[in-house]
């Protein structure tokens, strides 16, 4: 094998984690992965273990004077639908009756799951896989979206008749950054591409 091959090949496997277009990268720390690039929506999400406790009412104020989340935003309701039903759970549907109230419940599928936690983290790290986050929905309302692995199953689940005081110890706040117009690719998505123009390189030099 060439070495341009060789060198493709590494850059495509080491670079980066992709997932069904979701992308990890790192935020603060090299290897922190708690970035989720979005191809589609050109979204930067970052990882619920971070706000994880927070109310939407707290994020406010924290958006809003710590420097380290400069340019961080809660995601619109629209987004984490978007996320939630055309990205990481597709083909399920969900049954207002399973739960009493307001609560909706729906199922997806074990690799689902495991792979929203992968991505945006583990919110309750005493069981398997559970990743819940909130996002404001406006006149003081917010959005709770869950989902649990149990067993082979993944349970959805999504409440949005709660206020901005609402927190809960295993939820994080939904925030993104950029929107669809102006996001730049992410590195990692740079340094896959890289790897495959060295191997097309390769390729083109021995023909």
């Amino acid at each position: 094998m060439k070495k341009s091959r060789i060198f493709g090949l590494l850059f495509c496997l080491l670079s980066t984690k992709v997932f069904a277009g979701l992308v990890e990268h790192d935020w603060l720390n090299s290897g922190d992965s708690l970035i989720t690039y979005d191809n589609a929506s050109g979204l930067e999400w970052l990882d619920l273990t971070v706000t994880r406790g927070w109310s939407v009412g707290q994020t406010i104020d924290i958006l809003a004077n710590n420097s380290l989340y400069s340019g961080w935003r809660m995601a619109e309701q629209s987004e984490v639908k978007n996320l939630f039903e055309h990205v990481l759970f597709t083909d399920f549907t969900f049954d207002q009756a399973s739960f009493p109230g307001n609560v909706i419940y729906g199922t997806g599928t074990r690799e689902q799951g495991l792979l929203m936690t992968s991505l945006f983290g583990n919110t309750a790290p005493q069981y398997e896989a559970v990743s819940y986050g909130i996002a404001s929905i406006g006149d003081n309302l917010v959005e709770f979206h869950g989902s649990f692995v149990s067993g082979t199953d993944n349970r959805l689940y999504h409440n949005d008749t709660l206020d901005n005081n609402f927190s809960y110890s295993q939820a994080g706040v939904f925030l993104v950054r950029g929107d669809s117009a102006s996001v730049p690719e992410s590195a990692p998505v740079t340094l896959f591409a890289l790897g495959l123009a060295a191997m097309l390189y390769g390729r083109r030099r021995r023909s």
